[in-house]
Order: structure tokens, then sequence, then C-alpha cells
């Protein structure tokens, strides 16, 4: 008879795994709650602001398959060691941010 219990290291990838899903619903979520404000500022109709939400989850979902590809390629330890692109803020943006008034 097999063994039917799971490791501690098997369920500690379940969490991770269910926290990876449970944010990307958050943030699919928190563009919706934005949807409202950013038809307002642009003066958008409701068709227009579907285009928004899906160049969203198109770009995520690319994002993400880029990822997974660099990680088959390079290795998850180096992936995952290394800064992310998106993470690391270009060298252009801290002037950007320091001229703009609000």
């Amino acid at each position: 008879m097999r063994n039917t219990t799971w490791s501690a290291a098997t369920w500690l990838l379940l969490v991770v795994l269910c926290g990876a899903l449970f944010l990307d619903g958050l943030d699919l979520s928190m563009v919706g709650v934005a949807l409202p404000s950013i038809g307002s500022d642009l003066h958008l109709d409701a068709g227009s602001l579907q285009w928004i939400v899906s160049g969203y989850i198109l770009g995520y979902g690319s994002l993400l398959l880029l990822g997974g590809r660099a990680s088959d390629l390079l290795g998850r330890r180096r992936c995952s060691s290394s800064p992310s692109p998106c993470s690391v803020p270009p060298p252009w943006s801290a002037p950007c941010s320091a001229t703009t008034s609000r």
C-alpha cells in the first residue's frame, strides 16, 4: 500500500500556489474596481473600458508566459533570485516623478 500522507514541502507548495491564485484574482478585481474612475477621467464608454480589461489581462498573461519560459531556459533558481525588469524602476523614473505636479 502506498503512503498517502503529504510531506511538509508538499503542503508548503500547495499554500504558495493557493496564495498566488488568490493574488491573481485580487489583482483582476482591483482593475474592475478602478474602471469607473478610469472611465470618468478619460471620458470612456463601457465598450472602451472593456478594451482596458482585455489589454490588462493579455499583458499579464503574456508576462506570465515569458517568465515561465525564462525559468525553463535559465533555471528557476536564477530567475527567482535575480530581480525582474518589471520590479526594478527604470533610471528615468525618478526625474520624471520629481517633475510632475499634482
